[in-house]
């Protein structure tokens, strides 16, 4: 999938590029802390590794896909809860 279209400036292909580490350091960051502290929401995880809620939810999609994880359908204080498996 394209992350930058051929007609965007330079910069905007150079984050693209950045976005391949962050997304790895992030579910790293997000497994690790869900296998330290079992199954949490998005914000009990973002306390835990400093990710912000969009950036942990950014991540879940992808992580089920593979699968990483499992969110829900468990809900807490209104957030769904994710599993590592």
């Amino acid at each position: 999938r394209r992350l930058a279209r051929h007609s965007d400036p330079a910069t905007s292909h150079e984050a693209a590029v950045k976005t391949v580490s962050f997304r790895a350091r992030h579910e790293a960051l997000i497994l690790d802390a869900l296998r330290q502290h079992g199954p949490m929401t998005a914000h009990e995880i973002a306390a835990v590794t400093r990710l912000t809620d969009v950036q942990i939810n950014r991540r879940g999609k992808k992580m089920q896909e593979r699968p990483l994880v499992t969110i829900g359908p468990e809900v807490r204080d209104g957030c769904r809860v994710w599993r590592a498996l």
